[in-house]
């Protein structure tokens, strides 16, 4: 109820936007859980935590892989019809190597294991890679020490996905990788499967939520000083997966 409450004090006439088409499935913004820690729900192997990273306020979850595989897997609420989105930013350090290591891939958990549904990767020349239907296609370069944002948007009535990356189309209709099990419900991010790779990078407000726009309070942060703060900062602690679900 005290969650009910900062809402409604925070968007006040907004409220009716979050609708059908753009309520909020899950998100992680980092900056409730203290540096160091991992995040509570993410099953982690190698080197994981949240870093204050770009700032003590603004935190992200930092991942490190030498040699032995680093990477987080969590599940989110089952998605089996209909459109909807997932964003996220993304910054890779300089010297990272290593090739075909996922970036953030979307999966279904009763489906072939284990990728299958949305896969993104990092390429050894530098860019990224995207699976289409068991095919890996090329994406764009990935200028390092720089933040850069990806957004899925996947069409489970389809089974295909649109790719949207640093606001640039790259790609439309793309199909799913492999058998998803009727439905996807998992995130893998980074060499969670495997080692063999070097690389360093950072993630920072992943957001997955119907339809295609982005909701309000995420949207129109900077506008919505306060919206922002209440629901990314809130008094109390969220659920397990730091979602919105606790309405």
């Amino acid at each position: 109820m005290r969650w009910t409450a900062y809402l409604l004090l925070a968007l006040g006439a907004a409220l009716p936007l979050y609708g059908q088409n753009n309520e909020v499935i899950f998100y992680e913004g980092f900056d409730d859980i203290p540096a160091g820690k991992i995040p509570e729900g993410w099953l982690s192997v190698g080197k994981l935590e949240v870093a204050s990273f770009p700032s003590s306020t603004d935190k992200s979850l930092h991942i490190i892989d030498q040699g032995s595989g680093s990477g987080a897997k969590l599940n989110f609420d089952a998605q089996k019809k209909g459109v909807f989105s997932v964003e996220y930013s993304f910054l890779r350090k300089k010297g990272s190597s290593g090739g075909d290591v996922e970036i953030l891939y979307i999966i279904g958990s009763h489906g072939d294991q284990p990728f299958n549904g949305v896969c993104v990767a990092m390429h050894p020349g530098g860019g990224f890679t995207y699976n289409d239907g068991g095919a890996w296609k090329e994406g764009e370069q990935i200028k390092d020490e720089e933040w850069h944002t990806f957004k899925y948007v996947i069409n489970m009535d389809k089974n295909k996905w649109d790719l949207i990356y640093d606001d640039k189309e790259v790609a439309t209709g793309v199909k799913f990788r492999g058998n998803i099990g009727d439905q996807l419900d998992t995130i893998i991010v980074s060499n969670y499967v495997d080692g063999g790779t070097n690389f360093e990078i950072y993630f920072n407000d992943i957001i997955i939520y119907s339809g295609t726009k982005r909701p309000i309070a995420v949207e129109a942060k900077d506008k919505l000083a306060t919206t922002w703060g209440l629901i990314k900062n809130p008094a109390t602690t969220a659920s397990a997966q730091h979602g919105f679900r606790d309405f």
